[in-house]
C-alpha cells in the first residue's frame, strides 16, 4: 500500500530521472564539456602504450633550422631531403606542410628581380634565363619518382579551391557523403607539385579549427559531392600501393559511417567517419631530425628508422605555430597527431563507443 510518506520520494525520484534523461538527450555544451573532460582524464590515467610501428616523423626541428636556416627552406633543399628519404626506402613520404606559393628563393625567380637585373648585363641576362634552375620544377620532378603524399587545408570559399582526387573510393550500403564533415574550400599546393604527387589528403585535424584538444580526427571529408581522405589515411593507402578506400556506411537516422578499409587495415569510425584518438605519451623514438637526414654522413640507425616506414614530414619548431593539445595533457606538433593516428591503425589499438552507450547514459 502506497502512503503519502513513500509515494512522494518515488515521484521525486522519477522526476529526477526524467529530468536527467532529458538533459542527456538535449546534450547541452556544458554536459559535452564534462564528458570530454572525463574522456581526457581516462586517457591520462591509462595512456596508450607506445609500440614500435613503421611510422616516423621527420622533424624540421630547431636543430635543423639552426643548421640550414629559417623556414621556408629553398625547394631545392626540400627536394634533397625527399630524395634521401626515397633512397633510404621510405614506404610513403607525406608532407604536413603546404607548398602554396612559388619558391621565392628559386634562382629562376631571383634572376627576374629588377634589382638583380640591374646588376647584370642585359645580353648576359637573356642568355642566362633559359638555363637557370627552377626549384619548384626540381621538386616536382623529385616527387614524380617517389611515393609522395601532399596535404591540403580546410579554408573558407573565397580563399581556396578544389583539390584533386587521387584515391579511388567504393562503399558498401549507403553513399557516405552526407555523413562526412564538409570543407567549403581548400588551400592548395602549386599545380605542378600536386600533379606529381601520388596522393593528396587533408591535414586539417577537425571540422572546427578552433578546437582546443584534438580528441577525434576525421578520416574522410566531403567537398562538392566528392570524398577526400585525411593525410594519414592517404599515406596508408600509398604505402600499401592500393588504389581504393572502402567505406562501410548504413542508412538509419540519416547516413552513418561504421568503418573504412584501406588495404589490409579495417578502421572503426564514429558515425561521421572520424577516429577517436587514444594517445601515447610523446616519445623520442617517434622522431628523426631532418638535420640527421641531410647530414654529410648519415648513420645506419637513421637509415633503419626510415626504411620501410611511413614518413611524415613536419615541424616541432615553436616559431612555426603547429602545436596541438592532446587528451593526455601534452602539447605536441600537429604532425604527431597524424603519426599517432597511423600508430593506432597499424597496431589495432582503437577506442570503441558502441551504439547502445548513448541509451545507457
Amino acid at each position: 500500500v502506497f502512503s503519502r510518506a513513500n509515494i512522494l520520494p518515488l515521484i521525486f525520484g522519477l522526476a529526477c530521472i526524467a529530468g536527467l534523461c532529458a538533459l542527456r538527450i538535449a546534450d547541452p555544451f556544458m554536459l559535452q564539456s564534462v564528458r570530454e573532460t572525463a574522456f581526457d582524464q581516462f586517457q591520462q590515467i591509462s595512456p596508450r602504450d607506445y609500440v614500435e610501428t613503421p611510422v616516423r616523423v621527420v622533424d624540421i626541428d630547431e636543430r635543423s633550422l639552426r643548421e640550414y636556416g629559417q623556414w621556408p627552406w629553398p625547394r631545392s633543399r626540400v627536394a634533397e631531403l625527399t630524395e634521401r628519404l626515397g633512397q633510404m626506402g621510405a614506404a610513403a613520404i607525406a608532407f604536413d606542410i603546404l607548398f602554396t606559393e612559388p619558391d621565392r628563393l628559386s634562382p629562376s625567380r631571383l634572376i627576374s628581380d629588377p634589382a638583380v637585373a640591374e646588376l647584370i648585363d642585359r645580353q648576359r641576362l637573356e642568355s642566362l634565363q633559359g638555363g637557370i634552375p627552377d626549384n619548384d620544377k626540381m621538386l616536382a620532378e623529385t616527387f614524380s619518382r617517389l611515393p609522395i603524399v601532399l596535404g591540403f587545408a580546410r579554408v573558407g570559399p573565397p580563399d581556396g579551391g578544389s583539390p584533386a582526387v587521387k584515391s579511388g573510393f567504393a562503399y558498401t550500403g549507403s553513399d557516405p557523403v552526407e555523413a562526412l564533415p564538409v570543407f567549403p574550400a581548400a588551400t592548395l599546393n602549386l599545380p605542378e607539385l600536386e600533379t606529381s604527387a601520388a596522393g593528396l589528403g587533408s591535414i586539417s585535424l577537425a571540422p572546427d579549427e578552433s578546437i582546443s584538444v584534438v580528441r577525434k580526427v576525421p578520416l574522410l571529408w566531403s567537398h562538392d559531392g566528392k570524398l577526400y581522405p585525411s593525410l594519414a589515411i592517404e599515406s596508408l593507402r600509398v604505402a600499401q600501393g592500393v588504389s581504393t578506400i572502402l567505406v562501410h556506411a548504413v542508412s538509419g537516422n540519416g547516413t552513418l559511417v561504421q568503418a573504412i578499409r584501406v588495404g589490409n587495415y579495417e578502421i572503426p569510425t564514429t558515425p561521421e567517419g572520424a577516429l577517436w584518438m587514444r594517445y601515447s605519451r610523446e616519445r623520442a623514438e617517434r622522431y628523426v631530425s631532418a638535420q640527421a637526414i641531410l647530414a654529410d654522413e648519415v648513420d645506419q640507425a637513421t637509415v633503419d628508422a626510415i626504411t620501410g616506414h611511413i614518413v611524415l614530414v613536419g615541424t616541432s619548431a615553436a616559431g612555426l605555430y603547429d602545436i596541438r593539445a592532446t587528451s593526455v595533457g601534452e602539447n605536441v606538433p600537429g604532425v604527431s597527431v597524424h603519426a599517432q593516428l597511423l600508430e593506432q591503425v597499424l597496431s589495432g589499438d582503437f577506442v570503441y563507443r558502441s551504439d547502445w552507450v548513448d541509451g545507457l547514459e
